[in-house]
């Protein structure tokens, strides 16, 4: 009988993808519970800092950053909580 062995490898260029997804795309900040909660735009599903959504609303600016659809933005308590990253950063 013949086996076959699988041995794990860690790429590197995911490591550095998921790295990338744990902070803000506008500001760079690590997501945190307070200060950088992340926030679920809804038109799109991605994902930016309350810090940095706050500041795009009072600037009116409402398209996302990433992708620049346009998202209908009362203010951040308005938005969900990406609680799935929040839970990999926690």
């Amino acid at each position: 009988m013949t086996t076959t062995t699988i041995e794990g490898k860690v790429d590197v260029n995911n490591s550095c993808k998921m790295d990338e997804n744990l902070s803000c795309r506008v500001c760079l900040g690590d997501y945190n519970n307070t200060t950088h909660n992340p926030l679920l735009l809804p038109a799109c599903g991605h994902t930016f800092c309350s810090f940095c959504i706050d500041q795009l609303y009072s600037q009116n600016k409402r398209p996302c950053p990433q992708c620049r659809k346009s998202n209908a933005i009362q203010r951040s308590s308005s938005l969900p909580v990406n609680y799935s990253l929040l839970s990999i950063v926690e």
